[in-house]
């Protein structure tokens, strides 16, 4: 076994490769866009549409500031096994309904 220290040197050597290989074969204009379109072309012409998109938009942001920040935080005062346990479990409830609701 090569340990946990000569496991992170060798993410980072491939990590390393891949950062370098990316930078000499992809093309230099990638992700840019031809024509860069005005915000008004971006929302919908519905405007019910575009007041759910905003409500999504900070409601998800919300969620994911209080499992990424506040929950972590406010877990490391009392138990950090049990605030762990309780994001795993919202994550995996997450996953889990979607699938479960497509059968």
């Amino acid at each position: 076994m090569i340990g946990f220290k000569g496991a992170l040197l060798a993410m980072a050597g491939v990590l390393a490769l891949i950062w370098i290989s990316s930078l000499i074969l992809l093309k230099k204009d990638l992700g840019k866009a031809k024509a860069k379109p005005k915000f008004r072309d971006i929302l919908s012409k519905i405007r019910a549409i575009n007041i759910l998109s905003a409500a999504r938009m900070f409601l998800l942001g919300a969620r994911d500031v209080w499992f990424v920040v506040a929950l972590p935080v406010y877990g490391l005062g009392t138990c950090l096994w049990i605030s762990s346990a309780f994001v795993l479990l919202a994550a995996l409830i997450s996953i889990a309904l979607p699938l479960h609701a497509n059968h």
